[in-house]
């Protein structure tokens, strides 16, 4: 008999990522999540218990990627105005070079999420906010 397929948590959670951010929370469906992922329905949730589980998991990884990549900055020399200019360019000129040019996956869901959820997007901002 064989083995049952080992979950890649990082990869999973990575392909849950580009399906929240390619579309939206609301236009994203569990079948949609498994699509993605290659999971079966009860494979996914398993692995993450809830469509709302699995989003917050998204926020945050999407989140810590965008905080590592950013460190840099922290040690800039000049104003918080200079850097946050600098931070800018860079930010414009990154999605100027790609063709899908997705927009900030946390600042989507604090905008979807806010009318939707209240309780929901709070949660989100204060994730946000924690990685500032």
């Amino acid at each position: 008999m064989a083995r049952p397929r080992k979950l890649d948590h990082d990869a999973t959670l990575d392909a849950i990522v580009d399906e929240f951010w390619g579309s939206s929370y609301a236009a994203t469906s569990t079948e949609d999540l498994c699509a993605r992922t290659g999971l079966s329905r009860s494979s996914l949730y398993n692995a993450f218990p809830s469509k709302p589980a699995s989003y917050r998991l998204a926020l945050a990884r999407y989140g810590d990627a965008k905080a590592a990549q950013r460190q840099h900055y922290a040690q800039l020399p000049g104003t918080g105005r200079d850097v946050l200019r600098h931070l800018m360019s860079e930010v414009v000129a990154e999605q100027q070079g790609q063709s899908d040019r997705r927009s900030c996956l946390v600042v989507n869901a604090c905008v979807e999420l806010v009318a939707a959820d209240p309780a929901e997007s709070a949660r989100v901002i204060s994730t946000v906010l924690a990685l500032v």
